[in-house]
């Protein structure tokens, strides 16, 4: 008995780790591009690393290559797995194409109303395609996606103007915005590049798709900022004081004293 118990307990850690060890096909890539493979994206322009060691982790992947899962976790590549983080998008290699792998964020349109996004579609020029026909999902002009790590991405160019100085930021940066500041990466020659732009106020002005803000202005669309209002402490009303009538004082009764006559 003991043997056979011995051998099911043997038989079952053996099922178990070829099952740990196996990788299942999920899809195939219908572009050639770039995936990332870590969340070094986002702890970069958050924490506010240098291009020098604001490294980014995405590797290549060509057309007709094969996403597997395994281990609760994602992977490219047939010998030597390498992990996917689905909560980035494929990048398509001329930087023009999103391909969105998850449920997870949102997509923001021209009005700044928000929708959620849905895995296995397309953007591109604004608009949400299905990947299995490439025909239009809806009939909104997008200009965001806002991952569920709050990074943004922009899907038209945005200008900046600040002081004497002019930026633009590419179509699909990654950008982290706050009061006074952003941090962004952005794609030149298949790599991707880190930059600041700071003294950002009221006196900023940003533009995409035609629409003109105040970075303040542009912030508070997203929802990003919210201006605190001072709060007006109103006076307490001193209370009037209620005048009793008071009683009369009773009149003293007139005391006649008689004199005794002698």
């Amino acid at each position: 008995m003991k043997r056979i118990l011995g051998a099911i307990i043997a038989l079952l850690l053996i099922i178990g780790i070829i099952y740990y060890n196996s990788y299942f096909s999920v899809r195939t890539f219908d572009i050639d591009g770039f995936v990332f493979t870590s969340d070094n994206v986002t702890n970069n322009l958050v924490n506010g690393k240098d291009s020098s060691s604001g490294k980014v982790d995405y590797s290549k992947i060509r057309y007709d290559q094969t996403l597997y899962t395994g281990r609760n976790k994602y992977f490219i590549g047939e010998k030597r797995k390498i992990a996917v983080n689905l909560d980035y998008p494929v990048v398509s290699k001329d930087n023009k194409t999103l391909l969105l792998l998850s449920n997870k964020g949102k997509l923001i349109d021209d009005k700044f109303d928000r929708t959620s996004m849905y895995a296995n579609t397309l953007v591109s020029d604004n608009k949400l395609f299905n990947e299995n026909d490439y025909e239009r999902a809806d009939n909104i002009n997008y200009l965001f996606i806002e991952l569920d790590n709050t990074i943004i991405i922009n899907l038209s160019k945005i200008e900046i103007k600040v002081l004497n100085r002019e930026y633009d930021i590419p179509v699909n940066s990654f950008i982290s915005f706050s009061e006074e500041s952003l941090r962004y990466y952005y794609m030149i020659n298949n790599r991707y590049v880190y930059k600041e732009i700071g003294g950002l106020d009221d006196d900023a002005n940003i533009s995409i798709d035609k629409k003109k803000f105040t970075y303040i202005e542009f912030l508070e669309k997203l929802g990003l900022f919210v201006e605190e209002k001072e709060e007006v402490t109103k006076p307490t009303p001193t209370p009037t004081p209620t005048i009793t009538p008071q009683e009369k004082p009773k009149q003293e009764e007139e005391v006649v004293v008689k004199e005794e006559k002698e």
